[in-house]
Parts: C-alpha cells; sequence; structure tokens
C-alpha cells in the first residue's frame, strides 16, 4: 500500500475507535429509563382535563361508564382495577393492558 492509503486507513481507524468511545460514554452516563414504565393516568387516547378521564368516542355504543371517569376514584387505583376497567371498556392502556406488565 502506499502512504497516503496506509495514512487514510489509520486515520479512519483512530476515528472509528473515538467515536465508539465516546458512543460508550454516553451510554454509560445516560441511564435507561426503568421497565416497565408508569401507566398514564388515562387510558390511550383518552383526555385529561381536571381530574377527568373522558374518552373522545363517546358515542351511542358506549356506556355511560366508559365514557369518563374522576381519576381520583378509588375503585380505579389498583393495577388490577385499571386493568378490569380497561378490558370493560375495551381501551387500550400502556402498561396496563400492555408493555411490562400486561394484565390477563
Amino acid at each position: 500500500m502506499e502512504t497516503f492509503q496506509t495514512w487514510i486507513l489509520g486515520l479512519s481507524i483512530t476515528a472509528f475507535v473515538i467515536a465508539l468511545i465516546v458512543l460508550l460514554i454516553s451510554f454509560r452516563v445516560n441511564k435507561v429509563a426503568s421497565w416497565p414504565p408508569t401507566p398514564g393516568k388515562c387510558p390511550d387516547n383518552w383526555t385529561y382535563s381536571g381530574g377527568t378521564c373522558t374518552n373522545p368516542d363517546s358515542g351511542d355504543g358506549v356506556t355511560a361508564y366508559c365514557k369518563s371517569f374522576n381519576v381520583a376514584d378509588e375503585d380505579k387505583g389498583s393495577m388490577k382495577q385499571k386493568c378490569d376497567y380497561a378490558k370493560d371498556c375495551n381501551a387500550g392502556w400502556d402498561a396496563v393492558t400492555y408493555g411490562g406488565n400486561p394484565c390477563t
């Protein structure tokens, strides 16, 4: 190999090693978020306002039970209760009905 090609190859390998070291350091510094994720206050795609979760699809086929609920209600406090509510209302709820700890 010519001197120029050897110099470029050495420079490329050095740049790659430096980039790899920087990447590894950044992974070490930035800790990954805990898993499973913390469930949101409301099921997915529902709106939260003034302590109430509201189903945006509150059409004729939706029961009053599934149209909205107060977040402070005791009956939706545990993961099991959130799971039951989401199943009853056919609503996906990240970290409750799927994700790190899906209910069954």
